[in-house]
């Protein structure tokens, strides 16, 4: 897809959400190919609207994953997007975000992985995947989400 034009004829109207009739991921979020590189249709047009690419993540205000509709999209950080996911229920977390702040800050004070991990239910292994930040990477003390492309 190299226009807006073009976008917007793979976009249905409504006097609620505008949905994307393009090409979907298995959780319903549009997907197309702009500027060479396969993308969330969201996404796409919150940086048309926006003249920029977020620096976060697109959320949906309506909590409709097809919908592109500008005016139901906002910019916010992965702990925001993680928070609204657990208030509407989409994602089921062992630990909650002031659980891994607490982990993050009290390794950076040189606790124990594995009495971090007794302390709040889950494995060593837990506590290490977010020591090391392949979990939970862009939250808590010390860490800072890397620019996006």
């Amino acid at each position: 897809m190299k226009t807006l034009a073009q976008l917007w004829r793979k976009v249905e109207k409504t006097n609620g959400c505008w949905f994307w009739t393009g090409a979907k991921t298995r959780d319903g979020y549009g997907r197309l190919s702009w500027c060479g590189r396969l993308e969330s249709a969201h996404v796409v047009v919150y940086a048309q609207v926006h003249g920029k690419w977020p620096e976060f993540y697109v959320l949906h205000l309506c909590d409709t994953p097809a919908c592109v509709r500008p005016d139901h999209l906002t910019e916010a950080d992965q702990e925001e997007n993680l928070r609204q996911a657990i208030e509407r229920g989409r994602i089921r977390p062992k630990l909650s975000l002031d659980q891994v702040k607490d982990i993050r800050t009290r390794l950076l004070l040189g606790e124990k992985e594995s009495d971090l991990a007794r302390e709040h239910g889950v494995t060593r292994a837990n506590v290490s995947c977010i020591a090391r930040g392949k979990t939970w990477r862009l939250v808590g003390a010390g860490w800072n989400p890397p620019p996006r492309p």
